[in-house]
């Protein structure tokens, strides 16, 4: 039996231990949240990921069975257990997506 899989948008945005006028980059713990990104995208869940340009958060797209497999999966990002950045999820079709091949940076 084949299992469904369903794309999901996450919005991330700064948590209760952000720090206010830190960029992204430089928020304590952050390397933990790519490197959890990482390994979602190594894995095939993550499809795509990126920071917003003016430091407010972030957007993924994930491939999961289920919003709760989605939100099991996301509470095992460090960021997110310890409150440096909290999220949203929202399910999501994509009909106008690129598949020419797999980018990491």
């Amino acid at each position: 039996m084949e299992r469904s899989v369903s794309l999901f948008t996450v919005i991330y945005r700064p948590g209760p231990r952000w720090v206010e006028g830190r960029r992204f980059q430089e928020q304590d713990g952050i390397s933990a949240h790519r490197d959890f990104l990482g390994e979602q995208f190594a894995s095939g869940k993550l499809v795509a990921a990126g920071p917003f340009l003016d430091d407010s958060g972030g957007v993924a797209i994930f491939e999961c069975g289920s919003s709760d497999e989605l939100d099991g999966l996301l509470r095992r990002d460090q960021t997110i257990a310890e409150g440096l950045m909290e999220y949203e999820t929202h399910p999501c079709v994509l009909p106008f997506m690129r598949t020419d091949g797999a980018r990491q940076v």
